[in-house]
């Protein structure tokens, strides 16, 4: 029994009534030959093809019919959501979309004994940085 077999037997997810008859892929053979079909749109594709797809719609901050994108639609009903009602979730996610996510800052009180000295050269500093003590 070879050590790859050995592992496939040893584990539960594989009983031996489920690997009966499996033969292991030889060198250099393809068990897909066709491979994925030619032609067929990926998920991202799918989504991008409706968010850009145009609708006329009411838009909530003017008060009139448009024509606009489905994804221009959204942005607009959740800032809208954001002004109008106070949401704080809707608020953050158009902020940090435009200004950046904001970074926490940790801080720390009392004392860290890291066990490292610093010891600076002042032969190595710089001139004017001499009257430091």
């Amino acid at each position: 029994m070879s050590k790859k077999e050995k592992v496939v037997s040893d584990n539960p997810n594989y009983p031996p009534e489920r690997i009966k008859g499996l033969k292991p892929i030889e060198k250099g053979e393809v068990r897909n030959p066709k491979g994925y079909p030619k032609g067929q749109p990926n998920s991202s594709t799918i989504i991008n093809k409706v968010l850009d797809t145009v609708m006329k719609h009411l838009n909530p901050l003017t008060g009139e019919n448009e024509e606009s994108t489905v994804k221009e639609h959204m942005i607009r009903s959740i800032a809208f959501k954001a002004f109008d009602g106070m949401d704080v979730k809707s608020a953050e996610f158009l902020l940090e979309r435009t200004d950046g996510k904001v970074t926490d800052k940790i801080e720390h009180s009392g004392e860290i004994d890291t066990g490292v000295t610093i010891n600076i050269r002042k032969d190595l500093l710089p001139k004017d940085l001499d009257d430091l003590e």
